[in-house]
């Protein structure tokens, strides 16, 4: 390459820093949000690669960048950026769209480590792995022969039907999509809003799609003690209070990746945030 700084021309200099710092050229200050044991392995994980990193306790300082939990919600993430120095970096986890237009008014960039298809189906196997761990947890039977009804057929969906096909259950997938409801023939198929008396056959009820459902008079219909997991953020599958207050094991499972396998989930985000530090 002629003229290697051309290639970062129309670069801002934060991302320059960044690319020389991965290069060993320069240290840059990096902040972690140890709040949870994901993000307490991702802080050593960061050093090992060569980054200034250090521990995020509410003051921003001069840092180059920081990283959050990716479950960190939108509003939490807008109030960082408030006290973020013009040209910072916040690396967070959520799509919201007024998260990049409070990022751009601020002169902040932020960096969605979840808008990366690697991180994601890595992602998944990890959350559905955390869902798989609180079936056994959470129920007093084997779940080989169980019935299991999974709304949505993302990739969260597609690696926990494979995970509980594999161990003998009847596996029921409610999807809208026809491309989905295909990609599901293995296992019971459903149209959303349809078929409702295999639903009350269901002893498991696993939702990832981030929106309402699942109403209130379907949950009234399940039998007592059904577990409900949800899987999909804000706004929910299904009203999780109003479950558990008729009688329905209802459990919010955010951020799974991070209590079920926190130094692989460490992993997966140390490489997609670096990825995404390094965009040009």
């Amino acid at each position: 390459m002629n003229n290697p700084m051309g290639v970062f021309a129309t670069c801002s200099l934060n991302a320059y820093i960044l690319f020389r710092a991965s290069k060993g050229g320069i240290s840059i200050k990096l902040l972690i949000d140890k709040s949870d044991d994901r993000m307490k392995y991702l802080e050593s994980i960061m050093r090992e690669r060569g980054y200034d990193a250090a521990a995020y306790d509410g003051a921003v300082g001069e840092c180059d960048a920081l990283i959050v939990s990716p479950a960190k919600r939108p509003d939490a993430l807008c109030e960082i950026m408030e006290r973020m120095p013009r040209g910072a970096t916040l690396a967070g986890g959520q799509k919201a769209d007024e998260v990049y237009a409070f990022a751009k008014k601020k002169g902040v960039r932020y960096v969605n480590a979840a808008d990366d298809e690697v991180f994601a189906l890595k992602n998944a196997v990890a959350t559905a792995e955390g869902a798989l761990m609180l079936m056994l947890e959470k129920t007093d039977k084997v779940l080989q022969g169980a019935a299991v009804a999974i709304f949505g057929f993302g990739r969260i969906a597609k690696s926990l039907s494979a995970m509980l096909y594999a161990l003998g259950v009847r596996v029921h997938v409610w999807a809208r999509n026809p491309i989905d409801i295909a990609n599901a023939a293995r296992y019971g198929t459903h149209r959303l809003g349809e078929d409702d008396e295999a639903l009350l056959d269901c002893e498991i009820v696993v939702n990832t799609v981030p929106a309402r459902i699942i109403s209130n008079e379907q949950l009234e219909r399940l039998k007592k003690g059904t577990l409900l997991i949800e899987l999909a953020s804000s706004p929910y599958g299904f009203d999780a209070e109003y479950a558990s207050k008729i009688g329905l094991n209802s459990i919010v499972a955010a951020g799974i990746p991070a209590k079920g396998a926190p130094y692989s989930a460490a992993v997966y985000l140390a490489d997609s945030v670096e990825n995404k530090l390094l965009e040009v």
